[in-house]
């Protein structure tokens, strides 16, 4: 999580002020780091909003959206992976239907005389 936050700031350096809001998560949400890290992802990667320097408040903010996605994620790729698919491929040749021609039909008699 920590090396997610410092590739976000674009920097090695991380504010003591981001280790302090974790360690509230950690206690008063009882947040586990993957599940920051995967909020970062969500509100970051999938939603496509920027780093603010003011740290990784925005957590919380989002954290039950991020969870219901993964959630979500989880069950589609559970569903996938038990899923039986053997495609079977068959070929069907269609014939064009016979075409028609228009003749005149000619009198051979009218013709002759």
């Amino acid at each position: 999580m920590l090396e997610y936050i410092i590739e976000l700031q674009g920097h090695r350096k991380l504010d003591p002020k981001i280790f302090s809001q974790i360690k509230d998560w950690q206690d008063k949400y009882n947040f586990q780091y993957k599940a920051i890290e995967l909020t970062l992802r969500y509100f970051h990667e999938i939603k496509g909003n920027s780093y603010d320097e003011k740290g990784i408040g925005i957590v919380p903010y989002v954290y039950a959206e991020a969870e219901k996605f993964f959630g979500r994620l989880f069950e589609i790729t559970q569903q996938i992976k038990e899923t039986d698919y053997n495609p079977q491929h068959e070929t069907v040749y269609i014939n064009d239907p016979p075409k028609k021609v228009n003749k005149k039909l000619v009198n051979i008699e009218e013709i002759t005389e």
